[in-house]
């Protein structure tokens, strides 16, 4: 499909470099689910990303404008009121449309990094639970108001206790932010937010002179092979690094993590092997 666009000049070739750039990346990238790894992503990943990090008041209204446009349309069925069905479908096309769209094509997606590819379907999900309250107009509209007011009282609260760290949000199914790494990383949980804060926590805590100045190493991708983890290497300090690879032979046992660099020899001769060693942390 792309060559073909690009022998008949249909798109622009950056644009179609940068396409099959994308899809090519997506094929195989590792990805991590309540407790799980895979290269070629998880079938349910968009699915669990939505319902742990969606917050339960919205999760609510979501339900309940469900329940109400089905009430609606059972009652317009038994009364043979099928144009009335017919009408809110083609109002609500563009809502339905974009969520069954985007979601056929999320199931299908093997790009499993982050929730934050679920943003676009929000605006629809907001004017979907706007919907309960003209649905239920009729009858029980002041407790559906009362309701809904609660829910937005429920989400300011919440929003407010988690500021500034909103990123890190996961509701109460998934027991909250401070077991949200049980469940998903990447993206769903640092996108690098807390460089500004280890700025601040240097600028009032740690000797910046020459001899103690801290340094980014390196930054990029990383994919496990085996027991190895290889690292790709966007940049780094070493400019021989750019664009390669680093390969870190690792071992896992019990809450240690410790990857090691392939033996090299100095300039005395002797074979030199780093460890860089992680710890869980206890709670």
């Amino acid at each position: 499909m792309v060559s073909f666009a690009r022998d008949h000049h249909l798109l622009p070739e950056a644009y179609l470099y940068g396409f099959a750039f994308t899809n090519k990346s997506a094929m195989y990238r590792p990805a991590f689910l309540d407790g799980e790894w895979s290269n070629t992503g998880f079938a349910s990943f968009f699915p669990r990303a939505f319902l742990y990090k969606t917050p339960i008041p919205l999760l609510l209204l979501l339900i309940t404008a469900v329940i109400a446009g089905s009430l609606r349309w059972r009652n317009a069925w038994k009364n043979r009121g099928g144009g009335v069905i017919a009408r809110d479908l083609q109002r609500l096309s563009p809502i339905w449309a974009l969520v069954l769209v985007y979601g056929i094509f999320s199931l299908t997606s093997h790009l499993n990094i982050g929730h934050r590819h679920l943003l676009p379907i929000y605006p629809a999900i907001f004017i979907t639970c706007g919907a309960c309250t003209y649905f239920f107009r009729g009858q029980s509209g002041r407790a559906v108001a009362i309701f809904a007011i609660a829910m937005l009282g429920w989400e300011i609260v919440e929003s407010s206790l988690l500021r500034p760290d909103y990123l890190t949000y996961f509701n109460q199914v998934a027991e909250g932010p401070s077991n949200g790494y049980k469940h998903l990383v990447d993206s769903s949980v640092d996108w690098g937010q807390d460089l500004p804060a280890l700025k601040s926590w240097l600028d009032h805590r740690h000797d910046t002179s020459p001899a103690t100045r801290l340094y980014l190493a390196y930054f990029g991708t990383y994919e496990v092979q085996g027991e190895s983890v290889v690292h790709r290497i966007d940049g780094s300090l070493f400019p021989n690094w750019c664009g390669e690879k680093q390969v870190r032979p690792f071992t896992s046992e019990r809450d240690e993590l410790v990857l090691r660099t392939p033996p090299m020899q100095v300039a005395n001769g002797t074979t030199v092997v780093n460890e860089l060693a992680w710890a869980r942390e206890e709670r």
